[in-house]
């Protein structure tokens, strides 16, 4: 199944130094099943820099953060689990590491809520906490 759909984002990152948050509203397309779906939308960032990301949840509790554009990463992003994933930006590339206290998704066809909670580090120091929720809102 495909559709198109309106996708609401609420990021919410903490570090030791400060507090930041994002809320974004954007068109978007949704492909697959509740157990295995695609979210795929454009994201624009600091400069005018345009990105495509597609989120790929697997099971529920396994999602996939793929970014394509200006900046390119592929962070993985799995309940109880640390994976080392490649973050490049226009100021230089690195690996971070992505700790998932939590993944949570609750998707039908005509759309629903993907809930993230993981922490960021690197050089194996902590970096940040975020904190992603994902509305999706079919269009019909």
């Amino acid at each position: 199944m495909k559709k198109d759909v309106l996708i609401r984002i609420k990021d919410r990152q903490r570090s030791a130094f400060e507090s930041e948050g994002v809320d974004i509203t954007t068109a978007g397309c949704f492909k697959g099943s509740p157990m295995d779906y695609k979210i795929e939308f454009p994201e624009c960032f600091d400069g005018g820099n345009v990105c495509n990301t597609v989120l790929h949840v697997k099971d529920k509790r396994c999602v996939t953060m793929l970014r394509k554009g200006a900046y390119y990463s592929e962070l993985i992003i799995e309940q109880d689990k640390r994976h080392s994933c490649h973050y490049i930006t226009p100021y230089g590339d690195f690996m971070v590491g992505i700790y998932a206290k939590s993944v949570n998704s609750d998707m039908d066809e005509n759309g629903g809520m993907l809930k993230m909670k993981y922490t960021v580090d690197y050089d194996s120091g902590y970096a940040a906490e975020n904190e992603i929720t994902v509305k999706v809102n079919s269009y019909n």
